[in-house]
Parts: structure tokens; C-alpha cells; sequence
């Protein structure tokens, strides 16, 4: 989702935007298809030494203006074979997973990431780090309009874990908002990957005021109706940032810690620390809190939207033109 705002950015600025898809994400291939975008697919293993040779083939025809590389397992040398065939290359990284980077621009989107971490680059690399540069689709710019301020008779949830969430977090989370002794409406937003849809669906039907909402074509119009949602501190909380959206936390992977970490600290929204470890009943407790602190949500979303304004896929477009035309000299 990351690369496709990148690539609607690039379009608007007069460019054309191909990808180059591994197997494992050829489920995207509609949703860039319908974005007017071509897709391609790749035959090797993404990173390997014939995925390299499959990237310099396309590179022959296309003559590509610049080359984004997005996936941990393309490493050093993945990078610095590229980076000899095109100028200039962008690799996206989160937190310095990669380890080595031979690429010209390295972007890390995530709020608190440092030069730091990226001390394993050539010397000539470019960094772009922090929130200023997080990807966002159009559709959250645009939806930042329709997000009105914190109301104080506030009932409206969205939970989203984002990805497949095997252990099933929302399953769980619903359950608990649910007993919760209080009028709520509870929206599900999942992806095309979770597996419990249909056990998902019978909890839902039991309640006339929630609704689940599988892969929709416009996610800033769901997250809008929301007074406060229920999170995984993934990419998402970005975009709910950008829109105004309060957001109650919790982990689901390591990657996500230094994400919690800066919205509590930019106070954009609160943690409850690692899902697994804290039952569903707590995460409820505490949304029936935040629901009821107009005065705390409205601090969240002023905050959210003066650190995400969502320009930040613009900026790195324009950053890729600037060094195409030499201002990196």
C-alpha cells in the first residue's frame, strides 16, 4: 500500500508507474490494475541473483526514471547490483531491518527513526526518515476534510489489526467492546487475508449496531465515521493519524514497538502494550474511557494531524526528481 502511494504520487506528478510483483503479492495485482497501474510478475525469489537478472531485463525496456525497492530480503548486494544498472534507487525499510543498504535514497517513514540506524550505507546514500515522509494514498489526504471534530456523546468504534492476525485479536476485542455496559457501534475492518471471517460474521450479525467491512475499495471513508479506533501499531495508525482518528494501541509484532512508542510520545494516541499479554477485557476498559475524555481524543486528533499531513509521498517524488535532474551533486 506503501508502493501504491508512492506510485498515485509519482502519476499526478506526469510519470507512469509499473510493478514488478514476487509471487506472494500477486493478490494486489487487481487493486493496481483498477489504479490504472501495470503490473508484472516476477518468476525468481524476490532478492535473489535471478530476481536481479529479471530486474535489469525490465529495466532494458522500460528505461525507467528510478526503481523503488520495498522488502526486507533484498539486501546489500541485491541493492548495489541494481543501483549499477539504474539511478537513482529507493529502498523502503522499516527500523534498519535490511542491515546494508547500497541504494541512493533510503526512506524510513516510521517517527523516530535516525540516521543512526543507517550508519551501514554507502557513503553517498540519502537518507529520508520520519513521519514527514510516511506513504499515504491519496484517498487519506483528501479524507482529512471529512473528519470533524471530537464529539462529546462519542460511540463510534473501528477495530482493525490490519495483515492476517492469526491469533485472531479482532475476534477477541469485538467480544469484549461488546460487554461492555454502554451503547457502542463497533466497525470490523479486515483485509483479504484474515481467516475467520465467517466465525467473525455470526458474532456480528448478533449485533444490529456493528458491521465488518472486508477490504474496501476506499479505507479513509470507513476510518472517518470512527470517534476512536482499536489498533495494531502497524502502518495503519499513520492513517489514522492523518485523518484525525484517536487510536488505542497494542503489538502484534516487534517492528511495531518503535511505532507505539512515538504516538504515545507525540501523544496521538495510547498503547496498551502487546496484545497477547493483555486480556480483551482491559483493551475494552480502556476504549470505554477514551470514549467518555472528549477533552483527550480532541488533543489525539490535533496531534495526529499536525505530525501526518499527509504530503509525505509527494515530498519523497520529489526528492526522486530532484536527484534524477543532479541536485544530489
Amino acid at each position: 500500500m506503501r508502493c501504491l502511494a508512492l506510485a498515485q504520487a509519482w502519476k499526478e506528478a506526469g510519470g507512469t508507474a509499473v510493478f514488478l510483483l514476487g509471487g506472494e503479492a500477486n493478490p494486489w495485482a487487481g487493486q493496481l490494475s483498477r489504479e490504472g497501474i501495470e503490473t508484472l510478475a516476477a518468476e525468481s525469489s524476490p532478492g535473489s541473483t535471478a530476481d536481479a537478472r529479471e530486474m535489469f531485463s525490465v529495466a532494458e525496456v522500460l528505461r525507467p526514471a528510478a526503481v523503488v525497492i520495498d522488502g526486507y530480503g533484498f539486501t546489500e548486494p541485491f541493492q548495489e547490483a541494481i543501483s549499477r544498472q539504474v539511478a537513482p534507487v529507493l529502498v523502503v525499510d522499516d527500523g534498519a531491518r535490511i542491515g546494508g543498504y547500497r541504494a541512493h535514497l533510503i526512506l524510513d517513514q516510521n517517527d523516530g527513526a535516525s540516521l543512526h540506524l543507517y550508519r551501514e550505507r554507502a557513503p553517498a546514500a540519502e537518507l529520508l526518515v520520519g513521519a514527514r515522509y510516511v506513504l499515504l494514498r491519496h484517498e487519506f489526504l483528501s479524507g482529512r476534510n471529512s473528519v470533524g471534530p471530537s464529539r462529546a456523546q462519542a460511540r463510534r468504534v473501528l477495530v482493525t489489526m490490519g495483515g492476517a492476525d492469526d491469533p485472531n485479536i479482532t475476534l477477541d476485542v469485538f467480544r469484549a467492546l461488546h460487554a461492555l455496559d454502554r451503547p457502542i457501534d463497533v466497525t470490523v475492518l479486515v483485509g483479504p487475508a484474515y481467516g475467520a471471517l465467517e466465525e467473525l460474521g455470526h458474532e456480528v450479525r448478533r449485533h444490529p449496531s456493528a458491521s465488518v467491512v472486508v477490504d474496501p475499495p476506499n479505507v479513509a471513508e470507513v476510518m472517518a465515521t470512527a470517534d476512536l479506533a482499536v489498533a495494531a501499531a502497524g502502518s495503519t495508525v499513520w492513517e489514522l493519524a492523518c485523518l484525525g482518528i484517536p487510536a488505542l494501541v497494542g503489538l502484534t509484532s516487534e517492528n511495531q514497538v518503535p511505532v507505539a512508542t512515538s504516538l504515545v510520545a507525540h501523544g496521538i494516541g495510547h498503547s496498551v502494550g502487546w496484545f497477547r499479554d493483555t486480556p480483551a477485557e482491559i483493551v475494552a476498559a480502556a476504549v470505554g474511557a477514551l470514549l467518555d475524555d472528549t477533552g483527550a481524543r480532541s488533543k489525539m486528533r490535533e496531534a495526529g494531524r499536525d505530525l501526518v499531513d499527509g504530503m509525505g509521498a509527494a515530498r519523497v517524488v520529489q526528492r526522486l526528481l530532484e536527484w534524477k535532474a543532479g541536485k544530489h551533486l
